[in-house]
């Protein structure tokens, strides 16, 4: 997708733009209307000059990732179109580290990064682009892992390092 990708309208027909709500390097995350399912969700579409075999492969690749993690703390996808996913939409900003908050609050949100870290080596999967901009969090301090894109594959079987 180009830089000047849609603000309004439909995409495949049955998601409405609500928003722009980011963008990054293989795409651009809307907020839409899930006609379908009737509910907001969150819609990242690949990049136009991302539509080649890399940056497809990475994209699905970031799509099956995900697709198969279940964690609280891990923002869950639904479906994956042509070029387009659909992820669940959830209502936070990326963690602020400039924010001043008590100890106990920095504790459980390392705590809970840290759970699901846990759980996404368990898995097989490596994040590869943890920071604050990939770690959103509501108002009353709820946590979740995004973006993907970076992540890799390995043998959980095999220790790391």
């Amino acid at each position: 997708m180009s830089p000047h990708a849609p603000s309004t309208g439909t995409i495949d027909q049955r998601y409405i733009i609500e928003a722009k709500l980011g963008q990054g390097a293989s795409g651009v995350v809307y907020r839409v209307q899930d006609t379908k399912l009737k509910k907001r969700v969150a819609l990242k579409l690949l990049r136009r000059d991302l539509g080649r075999s890399d940056g497809t492969q990475r994209f699905e690749r970031e799509f099956h990732s995900i697709s198969r993690l279940k964690h609280p703390n891990i923002l869950s996808v639904f479906e994956l179109g042509g070029n387009y996913f659909t992820m669940e939409f959830f209502e936070g900003a990326p963690l602020n580290p400039q924010e001043k908050r008590d100890l106990h609050t920095n504790l459980r949100i390392t705590i809970e990064i840290c759970r699901a870290l846990r759980y996404i080596h368990s898995q097989g999967i490596i994040h590869g682009d943890l920071k604050p901009a990939h770690v959103l969090m509501t108002a009353n301090g709820g946590i979740r892992l995004i973006d993907f894109g970076l992540s890799e594959q390995f043998d959980p079987q095999q220790q790391l390092g």
